[in-house]
């Protein structure tokens, strides 16, 4: 009988390495380093009716805000059933159709009724405005309404009182600070050009108007009155 002979396989260091390098291959799981894939933004489309407000809220308003001294802003809105029972209003009387204004009203020291000082703005279509009244420390209001061709105003909705607040430092002044002529110019002198004190009163006048806002007045907008 023939002895059976083991075939034996000669390593080399060779390939011993490559086997120890697959091992370790499989058994070490390296870490993923790339950059995690950015999450899908969302369409701002999709959620901006979630948090729009709305065109309209189906009630008469008519809202005045004070920006400066000299401005106000004005947003209304006028629903359907009101602009369509002043029209047949109108027609009734027999009158054409008139334009929309936005009609202000001059009321410092007086109410709606007794005032006699306004301005129209026609508006056409328009929901809001900013308005240059040119005139601070003054009440307002208004109204939006439809004018006719002979002058005539009907109302549709009214708006809140403001007060435009005063331009410059005010007329009250507190004796405990009252500064003495001498200190006086030297704080504000220069302010007018003037280092060493007045050169003559008109120059102190100039100074008390810049700081009470009367230089303005003169470019104010002239407000009509009803005959």
């Amino acid at each position: 009988m023939k002895k059976k002979t083991r075939k034996t396989t000669r390593v080399t260091p060779k390939k011993a390495s490559r086997k120890r390098q697959a091992r370790s291959k499989k058994e070490v799981k390296r870490p993923d380093l790339r950059p995690a894939a950015p999450e899908p933004q969302k369409d701002f489309n999709d959620t901006r009716s979630a948090w729009q407000f709305p065109a309209r809220y189906g009630q008469d308003a008519l809202v005045l805000l004070v920006r400066d001294p000299w401005w106000f802003y004005a947003y209304w809105e006028v629903t359907p059933e009101t602009l369509n029972r002043v029209k047949t209003l109108i027609r009734t009387i027999g009158l054409p159709e008139g334009k929309t204004v936005l009609r202000v009203y001059h009321v410092t020291g007086l109410s709606l009724p007794e005032s006699h000082a306004y301005f129209d703005i026609e508006v056409s279509v328009a929901d809001n405005w900013y308005v240059d009244v040119g005139l601070p420390d003054s009440e307002w209001i208004a109204e939006v309404g439809i004018r006719v061709a002979d002058g005539r105003f009907f109302s549709c909705v009214r708006s809140n009182r403001i007060r435009t607040p005063r331009y410059g430092v005010s007329n009250v002044v507190d004796e405990e600070w009252m500064l003495p002529d001498d200190i006086y110019w030297k704080l504000f002198g220069h302010s007018a050009g003037v280092a060493n004190g007045p050169s003559s009163f008109s120059v102190k006048d100039i100074l008390e108007r810049y700081f009470q806002g009367q230089g303005s007045s003169e470019q104010s907008r002239s407000v009509s009155r009803k005959k």
